[in-house]
Order: structure tokens, then C-alpha cells, then sequence
């Protein structure tokens, strides 16, 4: 023990070792000092290893530190449920002080229950890990009752007064963790798998925005939406594609704006009547609309008492709105434009018509050629694209997604695009195609348009 202690005492400045040399070098003497003394007292060949634990066990205090690369550090301290099989350590340390540390692994739904009926004195904190071990285990058994309760009660902790209270609630990590929990697991509870067109290729995967009522752990979640939040530039939205589990290609940026609510991509199903024809007389029946749907949950402390949760679906289009009003104050609106603009070209018809148009002059295209991604606005300036030969105007894909992005440019610019046939003599150049289109000049062209 005699030398363990001087080996333990050794001055690394008088050693001339820095600090990231001193654990290794602090080790070897170990190493060389055990093997001394099992020499000495002629002991087997395996003794220094027991040697070795046993003054490294003198050495070593009970509580300390080691060193640690900062991105390893940063990584565990942000761990959450929606980066992980396991919870934060914001609801690790509730179950700690609880003595629940291994409950959750024995009997999920038994704690979720106890922990839903028992209210604390932050109750915040308690409505967190609920979100947060309820989405656990809902993902991991793909129970739709308890992805709907994480849902629920993020929602509950993002709207609730003592969170909102509290000195710097902003930079609370809990408050972005708590609206994607939200996001996420309301997108999960409420998609629907169908058989995949053709029968070829994955299921087909949609979030159901229909008045029905749903299981709950504790209850039911009853929905209901508004029939005229469906219409859209002379279209229903009809089929509504989940965003979060797409990978973007072929664009340079992804943009997306944090905020409330789950991202989708729109189907559209063509109005009836005059007005329906005027309003989407430029915009083609193959686009995909960008939207947000945000679930309004109604007096939510009320309804966690007795099991009875009312959710008011909304719709957004992305052309029409960026934010919602929310429990004090406005709030952003989760987007996701980038991966609905991409989804609308994987696969498009429009690709076709490259070569196409090129061979075949007497191609039909799209009326007369000009075409629309989202109704006019007023006061917004209109931007003509126009492709090149062989080409259509799926290669505007990268200005489209940068121009609709810019935050000085979103609300001034409106892009439209032009399509021709490019094999059409009298449209080389092709300016010459879209001038005669446009002779009458974008005035003349808005005319038959009901600006919004």
C-alpha cells in the first residue's frame, strides 16, 4: 500500500506531463510498480492484474470526474424520446426522485396510470414525462392510444400557466423537445396505411383529418374539422402525405421553419361549378400542396380530469398562412416546403415531357402553357420561367425552392412557369413561345383570376 500511495502522489508538472497524458502514463507506472511487487513476493503470473485493482481501487475516489469530449457530453445531455429508445434526463431525474427508476421497464402502462392520476406541485415536470414515456412506449409497441396521449399532453405542458410563468421559459429545452413530441406523435396517431396503387411498392401512407373519436389510455380524443378549411384554389384537399419521413434530393437546401403542427403534402380533387374552373384554370391537378394541420385541444386541463378530449382540426396552406394563434400569443407553424415540392417531382409526369416535347411537336400540354403552384395573390409580383429546349419546367426546381424561401421575397414574388413543346420551330428562342402567351401582358392574364 506503502507503494501504491507514492504512485498515486506523483506531481504531474514535476513529471512534465500535460493533462490528457496523465491517465496513460499514470496507468503504466501502475502496470510496472504491480509487476515489482508480484515479483518480489513471488507471486503467480495473474497476480499483478489483481494487484492492479486493488490499488487502482485506492486511488480512485467514489464520486469525481472523468474527461470527456464535449460533443459526447452536449449528445447525452440533450438525449430525448424523440432521439432515443430512452427518456430525458428531465424525466429520468422525476422517476428518480419518485423511486419509479425501473417501473417504467416493468410496467409501462401501470406507471403512465399512476403517473397520470397523481398531480405534483410542478406539475409541469410531471405532464413532460408523461409525453415523453408515453411516446416511448407507444412507438415502440405501435399503440396509436398512447402516441395520441403524448400528443395530448405535450400539448398540455406547452399551453400550461406555470410553465409559462417561469423566469426564461424560452430556453427551456423542454419547450422545442415538448412541440416536436407534439408534432410527431400526432402525425404517427393518426396515419392510416393502404394497399399501394397496382399493388406494387410500399403501402401507402396518409394522416386522416376526419370527425372521429379516438381510444385514449385514460379516455377518448374526439375530433372534429371544418369542411371549408378543405377547399383550396378551386380543389379539395383530399389525401394528406406525412412529411417526417421523407429524405430530400437534388436540391441544395431543405428548408423548414420550426414551429406547431404536422407538415403534410395535399392531394387535390377538382370543384365543380364555374368559379372552381376560373380558380384553378392555371394551377395543374398533379400539385401538391403544402399545408399544416395544428390540433386545437379544447379546455385540455379539464379534459385530463375526466378522460374527455375535444381536438379542433385546422388547416393552413402554406400560401395562406405561416403562424397560428395559440395560448398567449402567436405562434410558427411547423413547414416543410422544400420536402412537398420534392415529393410533387418524385416520379412527376413532368419529366416525360422532356424528350417528349422535343420529338413530337403537336404534344398537348397544359392549357395554353402558363401554369401556377398556388392561387394568385394580390399585390404580389408575378415571376415567368421559362425552360430551355429538351427541358420542362421541373428544372426550376432549385430557383422555386429558393425564391418561395427567402423571407424577402416569399411575400413580394409570385413564380409562375411556362411550357411548351420545344421541338415547335417558331419557339426558338423559346422567350419567343412564352411572349406570344403573354403578349397580352400578366394585366390581361389576371383578369379571369379571383386574387386572395
Amino acid at each position: 500500500m506503502h507503494l501504491a500511495a507514492r504512485v498515486c502522489q506523483v506531481d504531474p508538472e514535476v513529471d512534465g506531463l500535460n493533462d490528457h497524458s496523465w491517465a496513460d502514463v499514470h496507468t503504466m507506472k501502475l502496470c510496472k510498480l504491480a509487476g515489482e511487487i508480484t515479483e518480489r513476493a513471488g507471486l503467480p503470473r495473474f497476480a499483478p492484474l489483481v494487484v492492479l485493482l486493488t490499488m487502482t481501487g485506492a486511488c480512485a475516489t467514489p464520486v469525481g470526474v472523468t474527461r470527456e469530449d464535449p460533443k459526447v457530453v452536449y449528445r447525452t445531455l440533450s438525449q430525448s424520446a424523440l432521439s432515443a429508445d430512452a427518456p430525458s434526463a428531465f424525466t429520468e431525474q422525476l422517476l428518480g426522485r419518485r423511486g419509479l427508476d425501473e417501473a417504467f421497464e416493468k410496467d409501462p402502462e401501470a406507471l403512465l396510470s399512476d403517473l397520470h392520476r397523481t398531480r405534483t406541485n410542478r406539475d409541469s415536470d410531471r405532464l413532460f414525462a408523461l409525453a415523453e414515456l408515453s411516446f416511448i412506449h407507444g412507438r415502440g409497441g405501435k399503440k396509436r392510444e398512447y402516441l395520441l396521449a403524448s400528443a395530448v399532453y405535450a400539448y398540455a405542458f406547452l399551453v400550461s400557466r406555470e410553465r409559462r410563468a417561469e423566469m426564461m421559459p424560452a430556453v427551456d429545452p423542454r419547450v422545442r423537445w415538448a412541440a416536436d413530441l407534439y408534432n410527431v406523435a400526432l402525425t404517427l396517431g393518426l396515419m392510416e396505411s393502404s394497399a399501394p396503387v397496382n399493388g406494387l411498392g410500399p403501402p401507402r401512407e396518409e394522416v386522416l383529418l376526419t370527425d372521429r373519436t379516438l381510444e385514449l389510455p385514460f379516455g377518448s380524443l374526439q375530433l372534429q374539422n371544418r369542411p371549408e378549411q378543405f377547399l383550396w384554389g378551386g380543389y379539395r384537399l383530399t389525401r394528406f402525405i406525412p412529411l417526417i419521413d421523407y429524405k430530400v434530393r437534388g436540391l441544395r437546401n431543405r428548408y423548414r421553419q420550426p414551429g406547431i403542427g404536422m407538415p403534410l403534402a395535399a392531394e387535390v380533387t377538382p370543384l365543380d361549378g364555374p368559379d372552381a374552373d376560373r380558380a384553378r384554370k392555371r394551377i395543374p391537378p398533379t400539385v401538391k400542396v403544402p399545408i399544416t394541420a395544428f390540433v386545437r385541444f379544447e379546455n385540455i386541463a379539464e379534459g385530463l380530469a375526466d378522460g374527455h378530449i375535444r381536438g379542433a382540426i385546422e388547416l393552413h396552406a402554406i400560401d395562406e398562412a405561416t403562424t397560428v394563434q395559440g395560448e398567449g400569443g402567436v405562434v410558427p407553424l411547423e413547414l416543410d416546403p422544400t420536402a412537398a415540392l420534392a415529393l410533387a417531382l418524385e416520379g412527376a409526369p413532368v419529366w416525360d415531357t422532356e424528350l417528349a416535347g422535343f420529338l413530337r411537336a403537336g404534344r398537348s400540354i397544359f392549357g395554353d402553357g402558363l401554369i401556377m403552384m398556388h392561387p394568385y395573390r394580390r399585390g404580389r409580383i408575378p415571376v415567368i420561367l421559362v425552360h430551355g429546349t429538351a427541358s420542362s419546367p421541373a428544372r426550376w426546381a432549385e430557383i422555386i425552392n429558393e425564391v418561395q424561401n427567402d423571407p424577402a421575397l416569399r411575400t413580394k414574388v409570385q413564380v409562375w412557369l411556362f411550357m411548351y413543346n420545344t421541338s415547335i420551330p417558331s419557339c426558338t428562342p423559346p422567350t419567343v413561345c412564352a411572349a406570344r402567351c403573354t403578349r397580352s401582358s400578366p394585366i390581361s392574364i389576371l383578369t379571369g383570376m379571383t386574387p386572395r
